[in-house]
């Protein structure tokens, strides 16, 4: 009897003094009922109690490390360089697997002999317990003006990942710039339709929006040539817009 094959799913969790999320992504990666996970914990320097917790489940956690950091996609990075799985996936403080069986579902599309970027839906979960799903947006053979998806939704073969790792350039779109460049490389991509993750929502200021844009305006033109002024520019008044009516609101204007 052939054995199945088994891929090797490294799961990365990078966290600076987050006591009180680590515990629940942590209990959300084991707790996974696919047995393959390598599981990697790369911590900031946490002073917070953050460690304590880490070391409580350190027997069932493949490496960890706490040392200061350049910032969260350098963390990241430190963790696509321990990897040694298949495909690799980052699950942060805070965030977590949006079932026990999400592991097993994606393992079954992987194959051996040609490894693909595997992506998904995520469930926004909001501070008054309101959760709303955001659907993963289809590909076609043009190149994608932003992430199709969230990346603690997103699979990625670790050696394109080890390839092509994050730019620390981008302050906030180094995650779409290297899903650009690993797309780019000619690697096959999946929508798995499955809601993958669940994150917590936090606030963004205009300023980070606006970064935010202009990084992935800077990412696009590397590969497609062209700026899309118009596109970008209409998404940045855009999100303007709506911080200006959500303070409105809030202040009573």
């Amino acid at each position: 009897m052939v054995q199945k094959w088994l891929p090797k799913i490294t799961v990365v969790t990078v966290v600076y003094n987050g006591a009180t999320e680590i515990e629940n992504t942590i209990n959300s990666v084991l707790g996974q009922d696919y047995s393959n996970i390598e599981y990697i914990i790369v911590d900031g320097g946490s002073t917070d109690g953050t460690l304590e917790i880490i070391k409580r489940y350190e027997s069932n956690i493949s490496q960890w490390v706490s040392e200061p950091d350049k910032g969260i996609y350098d963390a990241m990075n430190k963790g696509i360089q321990m990897a040694t799985g298949d495909v690799i996936n980052f699950m942060n403080a805070g965030d977590r697997f949006a079932s026990s069986v999400i592991l097993s579902q994606v393992a079954v599309l992987l194959k051996p002999d040609s490894l693909k970027i595997l992506y998904g839906d995520h469930q926004v979960l909001y501070p008054d317990g309101q959760v709303k799903v955001r659907r993963a947006k289809t590909l076609d053979k043009r190149i994608p003006r932003k992430m199709p998806c969230c990346h603690q939704s997103m699979f990625v073969p670790v050696a394109e990942a080890k390839s092509s790792p994050f730019d620390l350039t981008y302050i906030m779109a180094a995650d779409f710039f290297q899903f650009l460049s690993i797309r780019n490389s000619g690697v096959g991509i999946i929508n798995t339709a499955n809601n993958i993750s669940i994150v917590s929502s936090g606030g963004v200021s205009d300023t980070t929006r606006k970064t935010v844009w202009l990084e992935y305006k800077r990412a696009y033109r590397v590969f497609s040539g062209n700026s899309s002024h118009l596109y970008y520019g209409y998404n940045m008044a855009i999100e303007y817009c709506k911080v200006k009516i959500k303070n409105l609101v809030r202040h009573g204007h």
